[in-house]
This record gives structure tokens, sequence and C-alpha cells, in this order.
């Protein structure tokens, strides 16, 4: 339970019942179930890894109250996709954490290629209900269009794509235009840029005013959006989620505000996967 402004107070106002006083109220409401959508499992980074076993990770998230995470392996990034994400469901079934510990397979160009690696890969993500999967642009040496068969083939599983930003969103024309073309090919896959910081937002902004199937993971965020925005100079801010929690949708009151302090698109606050961890 936690104590909160009444968000209902602050939309019925009247002259007897003034802002100031709306928002003075309180009341007891119970939090909606948060989960984290940047996580990962095994060795690799950093030096001393933050989670190298689901144990690791299960006690993280029952430490900071939350219920569920997305993880993916290093090993899948790092070593070898498939071995990599037949490693982490073997992670999560040695724990019996299948219903809080999310399986993301990482997915690269090299299966593609690869004698047997696609029907085992299409095999586990139906059997185990596999919906998210990263794509690691530097790790893997391809680009997008790369893996268009991949994600071809997963359609049905209705995917989320996690893509990094710090290497996956610059501010070249040409980055930006594949994925236009790309998220326009696949308007069924929700695509969610995690680890975007300042220097992604021109870009950023620019994709998901453009696509309805772009978001973003605002761990990263700090609360200074660039000026000059079509939407007119956006602040953003992950302060309505508390410290080491997120969630997937934006929390009742608005999650980011214009300098002029008028309440943020609906447009904006729709492209928000929140996430504090």
């Amino acid at each position: 339970m936690a104590i909160v402004p009444t968000w209902a107070g602050e939309q019925d106002l009247t002259p007897q019942r003034t802002a100031a006083t709306a928002r003075s109220e309180q009341t007891t409401i119970s939090l909606p179930p948060f989960f984290d959508c940047s996580k990962y499992l095994g060795p690799g980074f950093p030096q001393r890894p933050d989670f190298p076993r689901a144990a690791d990770l299960l006690s993280h998230l029952d430490r900071l109250g939350i219920d569920r995470a997305v993880a993916w392996h290093t090993a899948a990034r790092d070593l070898h996709p498939m071995s990599g994400n037949e490693q982490l469901l073997r992670e999560i079934e040695g724990v019996c954490a299948q219903d809080r510990i999310i399986p993301s397979f990482v997915i690269a160009p090299s299966m593609i290629d690869e004698p047997g690696v696609m029907d085992r890969f299409l095999d586990l993500v139906k059997t185990h209900r596999v919906r998210a999967f990263h794509f690691f642009k530097g790790k893997s040496g391809g680009s997008l269009p790369d893996v268009a068969s991949v994600i071809q083939a997963i359609l049905p599983s209705k995917p989320v794509l996690f893509l990094d930003s710090s290497e996956s969103l610059s501010g070249r024309d040409k980055d930006q235009n594949i994925m236009l073309s790309f998220s326009e090919e696949f308007p069924q896959v929700s695509i969610i840029y995690t680890n975007a910081m300042w220097v992604h937002y021109k870009a950023l902004y620019k994709l998901m005013e453009a696509r309805r199937n772009i978001f973003v993971d605002t761990s990263s965020f700090t609360p200074i959006a660039p000026r000059n925005t079509s939407s007119g100079d956006l602040v953003w801010s992950a302060s309505s989620s508390a410290p080491g929690t997120s969630q997937t949708t934006a929390p009742p009151s608005p999650p980011c505000r214009t300098r002029r302090s008028a309440p943020c698109m609906p447009r904006r606050s729709r492209t928000a996967i929140w996430s504090n961890c």
C-alpha cells in the first residue's frame, strides 16, 4: 500500500474544491504490479556481473518489490545466440521462476545460415511462448534488415523487440531511415529502445512521432529533453515511479510536461516504457 495524492481530485475542481485543496488530499491505494524490462543473466559484463545466476536476479526483485523482469543471457549476446538462449531457459527453470523472469531471446544474422538453428529456435519460441527478443547490432555485426527473416518467422508470437540505443540509435539519417522502413514493414512488432540518454533524444522523438510501434524504456532518461521538437520542448521524468521499480504504462499523473507546464501529448505518454532499476 502507498499514500499518494488523489488523482481524481485533480480532475474535478470546483470553486469549493480548489487545486490546492485537491492536491493536498491523500488516499491509500495499492501500487500496480511493477516489472523491469532491462535485466540480463550471466557473466561477461560488468567485470563483476550484477546477476550471474537467475537466483541473484530473483533476490534483487524481491528486495525491490518487483513482480517480474524481462531478461536475456550474456552468453547469447557474446558467444552463441542459440546456446545462450537455451542456457537462459535452463537458468529460469532451475529456480522455478517461469512466472517471474520473462525470457528474452537474442537474435542475430548468424542464426539464419547455421544448419538446424532456426528450426530449434522457432521450436523453443513456440514451446516456451517467448515474445521478447533482443538484437545487438554491434555484437552481431549486422543490421535490422539482416534479421528480417527471423522477425518474419516469429510474427505469430506478437514479438517485442528490444534495441540498445547506444548501438542502434544514432543521429545519422541512414540509420533512422532503416528503422523507419523496418518498423513500417513490421507494424505488428513493438520496438523498444533501451538505455536512451540525452544524445539520443532528437532521433528518438522523430522515430516515435513517425511510428506508433516504437517505444522507449525511460530508465536512463534525464529530466531535460532536446529543444525544438515538434511537440514543444518536452521535459521527461521517471520520478513518478518509485526508485528501483518500473512499469510498462505511464502512471496516472503525466510522465512529462512541457516547459510551459502543460500536460504532455497523449502520443508521448503512450510511448514510455517505465524502468528505473
